[in-house]
C-alpha cells in the first residue's frame, strides 16, 4: 500500500502525478511527469529539488501501467471518474 511505505512528502507527490495522469489528453512520459511535478507554480520557477528520482512503479505501485517509450497512464480507464 502507497501509504504503509511513503512518507507525507511522498504521499504528496503521488496525488500530485495521479491527477496529472488523470487529466492528460494521452499518456505521459515519466519524464514529462518528473519536469511537470517540479514547477513551483507560485513562485513560476522550475525546482530541482521537487524532481522525483524513484521510479514511477515505485512511487504508484499498481496504481499505473508503465507502457512502451515509458509512458505512463491509470491501470484502468474507469479510475479517470
Amino acid at each position: 500500500m502507497i501509504v504503509d511505505r511513503s512518507g507525507e512528502h511522498s504521499l504528496d507527490l503521488v496525488k500530485e502525478i495521479l491527477q496529472w495522469i488523470a487529466v492528460a489528453r494521452r499518456p505521459l512520459q515519466w519524464r514529462e511527469l518528473q519536469s511537470v511535478v517540479s514547477l513551483d507554480l507560485r513562485r513560476q520557477e522550475y525546482d530541482k529539488a521537487k524532481t522525483p528520482h524513484t521510479s514511477i512503479a515505485d512511487l504508484c505501485g499498481s496504481l499505473v501501467e508503465i507502457l512502451p517509450d515509458d509512458r505512463v497512464e491509470l491501470c484502468h480507464s474507469t479510475a479517470r471518474l
